[in-house]
Protein backbone atom coordinates (compact mmCIF):
# COMPACT_ATOMS: atom_id res chain seq x y z
CA UNK A 1 0.00 0.00 0.00
CA UNK A 2 1.56 3.02 -1.17
CA UNK A 3 1.11 6.90 -0.43
CA UNK A 4 -0.76 5.68 2.83
CA UNK A 5 -1.71 8.62 5.90
CA UNK A 6 -3.89 7.84 9.15
CA UNK A 7 -3.72 9.64 12.00
CA UNK A 8 -4.75 7.01 15.51
CA UNK A 9 -6.07 9.01 18.36
CA UNK A 10 -5.29 8.14 22.27
CA UNK A 11 -8.93 7.79 23.53
CA UNK A 12 -8.90 8.91 26.34
CA UNK A 13 -6.35 12.03 25.61
CA UNK A 14 -6.73 13.46 22.16
CA UNK A 15 -3.46 15.42 22.60
CA UNK A 16 -1.63 12.26 21.97
CA UNK A 17 -2.00 10.47 18.11
CA UNK A 18 0.10 8.13 15.90
CA UNK A 19 0.19 8.93 12.72
CA UNK A 20 1.42 6.31 10.05
CA UNK A 21 2.63 7.23 6.72
CA UNK A 22 4.05 5.71 3.77
CA UNK A 23 5.59 7.24 0.31
CA UNK A 24 6.37 4.68 -2.61
CA UNK A 25 9.16 3.43 -0.87
CA UNK A 26 8.91 3.60 2.71
CA UNK A 27 6.93 3.31 5.96
CA UNK A 28 7.44 5.02 9.04
CA UNK A 29 4.98 5.80 12.54
CA UNK A 30 5.11 8.91 14.61
CA UNK A 31 4.10 9.56 18.60
CA UNK A 32 2.80 13.19 18.58
CA UNK A 33 1.83 15.15 21.41
CA UNK A 34 -0.24 17.86 19.81
CA UNK A 35 1.84 18.60 16.67
CA UNK A 36 5.12 17.27 18.22
CA UNK A 37 6.89 14.44 17.50
CA UNK A 38 7.84 12.48 20.41
CA UNK A 39 8.31 9.34 19.10
CA UNK A 40 9.05 7.62 15.87
CA UNK A 41 9.96 4.36 14.29
CA UNK A 42 10.67 2.93 10.81
CA UNK A 43 7.87 0.70 9.85
CA UNK A 44 8.73 -1.43 6.47
CA UNK A 45 10.36 -0.64 3.23
CA UNK A 46 8.79 -0.72 0.05
CA UNK A 47 11.67 -0.60 -2.49
CA UNK A 48 14.64 -2.67 -2.31
CA UNK A 49 16.65 -1.71 0.89
CA UNK A 50 20.31 -0.57 0.06
CA UNK A 51 23.52 -2.10 0.94
CA UNK A 52 25.09 0.61 3.30
CA UNK A 53 23.65 3.19 4.75
CA UNK A 54 23.48 6.78 3.02
CA UNK A 55 22.37 9.34 5.17
CA UNK A 56 21.78 11.90 2.52
CA UNK A 57 19.92 14.25 3.33
CA UNK A 58 18.08 14.45 -0.13
CA UNK A 59 17.33 10.95 0.11
CA UNK A 60 14.63 11.51 2.68
CA UNK A 61 12.54 9.51 4.00
CA UNK A 62 15.28 6.99 4.44
CA UNK A 63 15.15 3.15 3.74
CA UNK A 64 16.26 0.83 5.86
CA UNK A 65 19.52 -0.61 4.66
CA UNK A 66 20.01 -4.38 4.84
CA UNK A 67 22.76 -4.44 7.57
CA UNK A 68 20.19 -3.74 10.25
CA UNK A 69 17.04 -6.11 8.79
CA UNK A 70 16.30 -9.22 9.80
CA UNK A 71 16.77 -11.80 7.00
CA UNK A 72 14.65 -14.50 8.80
CA UNK A 73 11.16 -12.60 9.42
CA UNK A 74 8.99 -13.00 6.93
CA UNK A 75 7.29 -9.75 6.44
CA UNK A 76 4.32 -8.78 3.74
CA UNK A 77 3.51 -5.00 3.44
CA UNK A 78 -0.23 -4.00 3.99
CA UNK A 79 -2.56 -3.80 1.41
CA UNK A 80 -5.24 -1.89 3.14
CA UNK A 81 -5.93 0.41 5.69
CA UNK A 82 -7.68 -2.27 7.92
CA UNK A 83 -4.23 -4.26 8.02
CA UNK A 84 -3.44 -1.38 10.72
CA UNK A 85 -4.76 -1.76 14.04
CA UNK A 86 -2.80 0.85 16.79
CA UNK A 87 -3.19 -0.39 20.69
CA UNK A 88 -2.19 2.15 23.56
CA UNK A 89 -0.97 1.04 26.79
CA UNK A 90 0.63 3.12 29.61
CA UNK A 91 -1.18 4.72 32.15
CA UNK A 92 1.74 7.79 33.00
CA UNK A 93 3.17 10.12 30.33
CA UNK A 94 6.75 8.35 30.98
CA UNK A 95 4.81 4.60 29.83
CA UNK A 96 2.67 6.03 27.37
CA UNK A 97 3.32 3.66 24.22
CA UNK A 98 1.60 3.10 21.00
CA UNK A 99 1.98 -1.08 19.34
CA UNK A 100 1.43 -0.66 16.10
CA UNK A 101 0.30 -4.51 14.30
CA UNK A 102 -0.06 -5.36 11.10
CA UNK A 103 -2.52 -7.78 10.27
CA UNK A 104 -2.45 -8.89 14.35
CA UNK A 105 1.25 -9.60 13.94
CA UNK A 106 3.25 -6.81 16.50
CA UNK A 107 5.56 -4.66 13.78
CA UNK A 108 6.50 -1.53 16.31
CA UNK A 109 6.38 -0.39 19.57
CA UNK A 110 6.63 3.80 19.74
CA UNK A 111 7.29 5.16 22.99
CA UNK A 112 7.06 8.91 24.49
CA UNK A 113 10.61 10.12 24.05
CA UNK A 114 11.96 7.13 21.84
CA UNK A 115 13.47 8.49 19.06
CA UNK A 116 14.00 5.65 17.25
CA UNK A 117 11.23 3.31 18.52
CA UNK A 118 11.06 -0.54 18.29
CA UNK A 119 10.98 -2.72 15.68
CA UNK A 120 10.55 -6.20 15.38
CA UNK A 121 11.64 -6.41 12.08
CA UNK A 122 15.04 -5.61 12.49
CA UNK A 123 18.40 -7.73 13.87
CA UNK A 124 20.35 -4.96 15.10
CA UNK A 125 19.53 -1.39 16.58
CA UNK A 126 20.26 1.34 13.99
CA UNK A 127 19.51 5.02 13.39
CA UNK A 128 15.73 4.21 12.30
CA UNK A 129 14.44 1.78 14.52
CA UNK A 130 15.92 -0.33 17.77
CA UNK A 131 15.39 -3.97 17.63
CA UNK A 132 12.42 -5.24 19.63
CA UNK A 133 12.60 -7.38 22.76
CA UNK A 134 9.44 -8.68 23.03
CA UNK A 135 7.90 -9.53 26.61
CA UNK A 136 5.06 -11.94 27.35
CA UNK A 137 2.31 -9.00 27.60
CA UNK A 138 3.98 -7.55 24.08
CA UNK A 139 2.23 -10.20 21.78
CA UNK A 140 -1.19 -9.33 22.77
Amino acid sequence: MKNFFEQYFLEKDKDFSVIIESNESVAYAYLLKEEQIVGDVWLYNLDVPPNQSNWNRNDMPFLNPLEFLDPNIPFKPPLEEEDFQVRWGGEKLEDLNARIYIRETLIAILQYGSLPGFSSLVAKDGPLATKMKLHRQDSR
